[in-house]
């Protein structure tokens, strides 16, 4: 039952967000996202097979597809997971897809991928630790983790207080359930407690910080 109501807290924002997700997002974050994709490319090889969990409509898989092997997408919102097929069927990709699945029980094998992107996941979860756990079950010895992650305890400017007070408003009435407040030096720990080294860290937005690291699957 517990798991159940997580379940339903988590996906129903994102419900709600799905149809103009792209809209919003894109007026403050593009730029972050256009960083996301260049740094993730880096990782990417012609064969790769990849998986975004939490990928929302699909516009880091999108834009990753074409250079390699196989991209899959997964998030718990069903409504997310239509914007992002529906954006697929639009460029005819093969080796794309999109389904629904939850973070904390990936319907794949262990070990079954190259890399494992972690877009704009971890800040907004229940159990951050437990999402990364699956995601390592899932990616192969010495694979790639990448994950970009807002960290909403750095020190900001005072004109976006605003917009964390009411971040932290909408956690406490439950608007906004599962957020985590991180700092770059909780999400290292975060990282090297579930057997990620790693090698490379950049900040894609400054305020609220807008955090990348990649790191290889150690063991």
């Amino acid at each position: 039952m517990k798991d159940t109501s997580r379940k339903q807290n988590e996906r129903a924002i994102w419900d709600q967000l799905a149809q103009s997700y792209d809209s919003k997002v894109m007026g403050t974050y593009a730029k972050a996202y256009d960083l996301t994709q260049q740094a993730i490319l880096e990782e990417v090889k012609p064969g790769s097979r990849v998986l975004e969990v939490g990928c929302g409509t699909g516009i880091v898989s999108l834009a990753i597809a074409p250079h390699a092997g196989e991209v899959i997408g997964v998030d718990l919102s069903p409504r997310m997971i239509q914007q992002a097929k529906f954006k697929a069927r639009e460029v005819n990709l093969q080796n794309l897809s999109f389904q629904e699945a939850d973070a904390y029980e990936l319907p794949f094998d262990d070990e079954s991928f190259d890399l494992v992107l972690l877009t704009n996941l971890l800040h907004v979860v229940a159990e951050p630790d437990r999402a990364l756990k699956e995601s390592r079950r899932v990616l192969r010895a010495g694979g790639t983790l990448a994950a970009v992650t807002d960290c909403l305890a750095e020190r900001a400017p005072v004109r976006i207080w605003p917009q964390l007070l009411m971040l932290r408003a909408m956690k406490l009435i439950g608007k906004l359930k599962y957020i985590n407040f991180f700092r770059k030096s909780s999400l290292r720990k975060l990282l090297s407690a579930n057997g990620i080294l790693v090698h490379k860290e950049a900040v894609f937005h400054q305020a609220p910080m807008n955090f990348y690291q990649a790191g290889s699957k150690e063991g």
